[in-house]
């Protein structure tokens, strides 16, 4: 055994997972979003929740147990705060969502809160802020 380190150029690691992620039809933007997340992952020293988890995830699609398109909606929103449903989307793609609608909030109210339900396992939570 080796203990030679191979290094993977970020981009063509994540062109790779956004591959997989398209394959199993998930759509182009979720794809390339939760590809960078994973990949990401990783080079914030989180291997737990990089790369090493594309084929759960895609075991997860493949299953039916998460949505590959996203259809996340408002469930109730009040000034600076809004409570999205996820309707069962990865959940990469409801925290990358979430957070866009916490940054829209903040830029209009100076703070914004928002909470997800109904979503998958969204990784390193680090990456969203």
């Amino acid at each position: 055994m080796s203990n030679d380190i191979q290094r993977v150029p970020f981009e063509l690691l994540k062109d790779f997972c956004r591959k997989a992620y398209r394959k199993v039809d998930v759509p182009e933007a979720e794809a390339e979003i939760v590809a960078d997340l994973i990949v990401r992952s990783d080079l914030r020293g989180v291997e737990t929740h990089g790369v090493t988890r594309l084929p759960i995830y895609i075991q997860r699609l493949q299953k039916g147990y998460v949505r590959k398109e996203a259809r996340i909606t408002v469930a109730k929103e009040k000034g600076p705060t809004a409570f999205l449903d996820a309707h069962g989307v990865m959940g990469h793609i409801a925290a990358y969502r979430g957070m866009e609608k916490a940054i829209a909030k903040a830029g209009e109210f100076g703070i914004g809160w928002v909470s997800v339900k109904d979503s998958g396992h969204f990784g390193v939570a680090g990456l969203f802020p």
